[in-house]
């Protein structure tokens, strides 16, 4: 759409019009002196031809008519000569003549006195109109002279928009000219078009001009309405006002997830959102008339701003059954019409395992042959995961994954492991990737002895627990120095004998080293294993440190601070790595961020490289 304006001036005077007002003066101003005056304030004209403070005689006219027979607004200073015009009016303008009579000498000077006034916005029309109709937002202005009037939305100006306006004056009601250049003619100027929504005008003497500015939208859209801003200026000031374009259409849907997965008795909020003018009214429903809102599903309609709301479905968390799978529908509806939109509710499932086998093997590689299964997952599986772990040390767990698609199913793919030990037994796990899993994880399992063998620090080992599918992303540990008695049970934790200390271990490490301990004391430890669907529950373990054997005097130092590190070496020989309390990052470089959610165990190959 191009910008266009049409500019369209029309000189047309009042019933007013009397001989008070010569067009001949918009010609022959020139020759003669101009002054302004700002209206309900004081114009002063002087008069050039007077010497202040002589002796001479000074009298003022307008029109042959002297001053003191206009009014007693105006009024002359017999020592300056000057004419002074109190709250000064339109009807003040026009051709004053002062007289000079002095040492019968006469002199006279004309001067034209131009009454001008700040723009007034005066009138104000917004708009309410369908989508795709014509609007048009009016801005009327009077003053003297007259206005140019802009329009600008956002602080720029409607010259940049794809809008179509035109721009018009009118000076009051017309008559005739009494002395124009050509009698008997009105004074017109062609119409033409210019660009921007600009209007370029002249205004007459002693007459205020009304300018009226119509910004027109041929097809109005949603994107088009708002606020935009009529501001008008001339010489004495400027004006604004705020006009309000209103835009009705009908509800318009957006679904960012038509289908959503449930598993597990977990479903992820289902979102509809409604644009529309005016706000629609919301009603939804499920296609199983069995699952009656409110007593399997929650419907919630939040607006976000004026024109949008979004419309949320929770489904209860113990309803989720195969009654509330289907497709709920939701329908808004305003005055200008209504829209529809759907979202399906499935039931998630695990990926089928694949066959995997041994394909060959040297001391330091395996080649495996990966068979994918006809059934990827609901929805499909996008990637898959291997995990091997050096059973033979405590070296740490090592992850990589690669990506999938659906049209994987039933193909046959070989992976070349590397970088092994030869006489190591490795645990392999393979793992297919989805957006489902099941539930949060098993327990830890410990696998250090309850008797520690050094008296200042203890190495912890455990296995990595059943994940179900889901991601691991961490452990936490706690642990504190306890008081234990013995009973017929065994150990019995009566008392604590220190603070608790507590520590997030990143997911590949299967051995840490509780460093700064105290000799021959008793420690219940805590371990907790987190997934993206949550936290298992606690593992508790209780074990003792050694005496100390060392006849030195122990020191106090930083190092009785306890601390615990990751150490990738054996329990038979155990270091500690550098770094009071950290946790450090020792990942082999090869291992690659896991950054899909869910897991799904497939299968698991036990070997050793010879």
């Amino acid at each position: 759409m191009h910008l266009m304006i049409r500019k369209n001036i029309i000189f047309l005077l009042s019933s007013l019009c009397d001989s008070t007002f010569s067009p001949y003066a918009m010609w022959a101003g020139q020759l003669e002196r101009t002054a302004y005056a700002l209206e309900g304030a004081v114009g002063l004209l002087q008069c050039p031809d007077f010497v202040y403070g002589s002796s001479g005689k000074v009298t003022w006219s307008k029109q042959a008519l002297e001053i003191t027979k206009l009014g007693p607004r105006l009024s002359v200073n017999p020592r300056s000569g000057a004419l002074r015009i109190h709250r000064a009016q339109f009807q003040d303008s026009g051709r004053y003549t002062c007289t000079v009579r002095e040492n019968n000498v006469t002199k006279t000077r004309d001067t034209i006195l131009s009454v001008v006034s700040y723009p007034k916005i005066t009138l104000v029309q917004n708009a309410s109109v369908p989508r795709g109709s014509e609007a048009t937002l009016l801005c009327k202005v009077e003053s003297t002279p007259a206005s140019i009037i802009t329009w600008k939305r956002h602080d720029v100006p409607l010259e940049q928009a794809a809008v179509s306006t035109y721009t018009r004056l009118v000076i009051l009601p017309p008559c005739h000219f009494t002395n124009a250049p050509y009698p008997g003619q009105r004074l017109a100027l062609q119409e033409e078009e210019i660009p921007g929504a600009v209007a370029h005008t002249s205004a007459s003497e002693g007459i205020p001009s009304v300018t009226v500015s119509e910004l027109r939208f041929r097809s109005v859209q949603p994107a088009q309405a708002g606020l935009y801003l009529c501001l008008a200026a001339n010489t004495p000031g400027t004006a604004r006002a705020t006009l309000a374009l209103h835009v009705t259409y009908a509800p318009v849907a957006v679904v960012t997830v038509p289908r959503v997965v449930a598993w597990s008795g977990h479903v992820p909020p289902m979102n509809i959102k409604f644009k529309a003018n005016p706000s629609p009214r919301i009603s939804c429903n499920h296609s199983n008339q069995n699952a009656i809102a409110s007593d399997f599903w929650d419907l919630t309609v939040e607006p976000i701003d004026e024109e949008v709301v979004n419309v949320t479905i929770t489904v209860l968390p113990e309803m989720t059954q195969q009654t509330v799978y289907g497709t709920f529908t939701c329908t808004a509806t305003n005055s200008a019409g209504e829209a529809t939109a759907a979202v399906e509710l499935i039931e998630g499932r695990l990926p089928s395992p694949p066959t995997v086998r041994v394909d060959s093997h040297r001391p330091t590689w395996i080649v495996l042959e990966l068979r994918m299964p006809a059934d990827m997952g609901l929805p499909s599986a996008d990637r898959i995961i291997a995990r091997y772990e050096d059973m033979t040390s405590t070296s740490e767990i090592v992850e990589f994954d690669k990506a999938v698609t659906p049209e994987a199913s039933n193909t046959t793919q070989r992976w070349n492991l590397t970088g092994l030990v030869p006489g190591h037994e490795y645990r392999l796990t393979l793992q297919l990737s989805n957006s489902i899993a099941s539930t949060v994880p098993d327990p830890v399992q410990f696998l250090s002895a309850p008797q520690g063998d050094q008296p200042r620090h203890y190495v912890l080992q455990w296995r990595p627990p059943t994940t179900y599918g889901a991601n691991i992303t961490g452990y936490t540990l706690r642990y504190r120095p306890v008081i234990v008695a013995a009973s017929t049970d065994g150990l019995r934790e009566i008392g604590v004998a220190g603070p608790e200390s507590r520590v997030h271990v990143r997911k590949s490490v299967k051995q840490v080293v509780i460093s700064s301990l105290k000799e021959n004391t008793y420690y219940r430890l805590s371990m907790v294993a987190h997934s993206d669907l949550g936290a298992s529950q606690p593992a508790t373990f209780l074990f003792r440190t050694a005496n100390n054997t060392d006849p030195s005097p122990p020191r106090h130092d930083s190092r009785d601070r306890t601390s615990i590190h990751y150490s990738r070496q054996t329990p038979q020989s155990p270091v500690v790595l550098e770094g009071e309390g950290a946790l450090h990052n020792a990942s082999p470089a090869h291992i690659t961020s896991i950054t899909h959610i869910i897991w799904t165990v497939l299968a698991a190959v036990v070997y050793t490289a010879r």
